[in-house]
């Protein structure tokens, strides 16, 4: 795990079945780091009936900021991706900046991303729960922005939820996803406003029914 780095980058590894044990046993776990770039990883677990037998994949938490994760594969496990670690840690207003785009998400019962309090960026990830084990793909809590762009979504039961608990998180983009064989989004607030603005990812982003097909061809180590 990371604490305290900055300018790093993960790059075609494979971590896998990273056992509980405490709280930071994930397969990448970043806190009080800032400008990391996750790309072109394959992280995962065996999603065994025992929830907590391993932990995440990715816990991103602690003032983190500015964290890239980018064309993985993240797959076969309880909880992919998390955003800020605790409902008091107030003191990651401000902070945990973190873009996701063309990541493999399958057979991930949820958190891809979970997110509390910071600015969350998605697009065009791929997102598919072939069997089992209904939950969710996106979840914004805390007061946590999360902007969703065409982002193909497939077999989840809630694809997005803000109802965690009495103070949910806002999303916006929610009507430029595609959705397969899905359940109905939860979201109870009101769409954000929020636009990211530092970068232009125009050029980048490709239309939602493209994504399957261009994130399996191209995620994971190179």
């Amino acid at each position: 795990w990371l604490a305290l780095p900055a300018n790093v980058i993960i790059q075609n590894l494979t971590i896998k079945n990273v056992l509980q044990g405490t709280a930071d046993n994930d397969c990448v776990n970043i806190k009080y780091s800032h400008h990391i770039w996750i790309d072109h990883c394959d992280l995962y677990a065996t999603r065994t009936s025992d929830w907590e037998l391993y932990d995440g994949l990715i816990d991103i938490t602690r003032e983190s900021d500015y964290v890239t994760v980018s064309w993985n594969k993240l797959h076969d496990s309880h909880k992919a991706v998390l955003i800020g670690s605790g409902d008091a840690l107030t003191s990651d207003a401000g902070h945990l900046r973190v873009t996701l785009y063309k990541n493999y998400f399958y057979n991930v019962s949820e958190r891809q991303p979970a997110a509390r309090f910071g600015y969350v960026h998605s697009f065009n990830n791929y997102h598919k729960l072939a069997s089992g084990y209904n939950g969710y793909a996106i979840g914004s809590t805390m007061g946590a922005t999360v902007r969703t762009d065409n982002n193909y979504i497939e077999g989840i039961n809630q694809p997005i939820r803000t109802d965690f608990n009495s103070k949910p998180g806002y999303v916006s983009g929610a009507s430029t996803n595609m959705y397969k064989s899905c359940g109905s989004n939860v979201i109870t607030t009101s769409a954000s406003t929020w636009v990211p603005t530092v970068y232009s990812y125009s050029s980048a982003l490709i239309p939602a029914a493209n994504v399957p097909a261009e994130v399996m061809a191209g995620a994971g180590p190179r």
